[in-house]
């Protein structure tokens, strides 16, 4: 990974025992190339994945958080603003997703933890935030319930860009976070 990569990683802080850096993505490299092959995030090399992300970063932007334990990189979150891929959000709204830990560090906290850092720590201005999440991906709607997400329904992806729309028949679950919300 080239300097000039490395210089787009911001250190947000620590919470409990995560490290939390912004990486500002860029029109070529929407990602920071950090994790051994192994434990490489499928998607990032998928065509229409990768064309969605520049299409975010063409229409304002989004956010990916790296998470570290011990200077090691053990997953991301991106975020972005809604009212684009999600269709029951609004520009309002922030839309967290994809996320990402590695498959050796999974099963430890770390996206409960970062998901509860995103939505409580940073300071943002947000009326909801969103996650959709394949029906059968059962950790990450638990990890979701965990940080206060309601499920508010089921959607499907339509058209090229694979926008999702409400449909009691999806493949999607869509779960919402509301700041005003106490989390236990």
């Amino acid at each position: 990974m080239g300097m000039s990569e490395k210089k787009r990683m911001k250190f947000i802080g620590r919470y409990n025992y995560i490290d939390f850096y912004e990486y500002s993505p860029t029109l070529f490299r929407p990602y920071y190339m950090a994790y051994p092959v192994e434990d490489h995030p499928l998607y990032e090399k998928r065509a229409m994945h990768r064309i969605r992300m520049l299409l975010e970063y063409l229409r304002g932007g989004y956010r990916v958080f790296y998470m570290c334990i011990n200077n090691e990189i053990v997953g991301h979150i991106v975020v972005a603003d809604g009212g684009r891929r999600l269709s029951i959000s609004e520009n309002v709204d922030i839309v967290l997703g994809p996320i990402y830990i590695s498959p050796r560090m999974r099963g430890h906290g770390i996206a409960t933890e970062g998901i509860r850092v995103i939505l409580n720590e940073l300071n943002w201005d947000y009326r909801y935030a969103y996650e959709f999440i394949m029906d059968d991906n059962m950790a990450s709607i638990r990890t979701v319930e965990k940080n206060g997400y309601t499920f508010v329904g089921k959607a499907k992806e339509v058209g090229v860009m694979k926008r999702l729309v409400e449909d009691p028949h999806g493949r999607f679950v869509i779960y919402r976070y509301s700041p005003e919300r106490t989390v236990n």
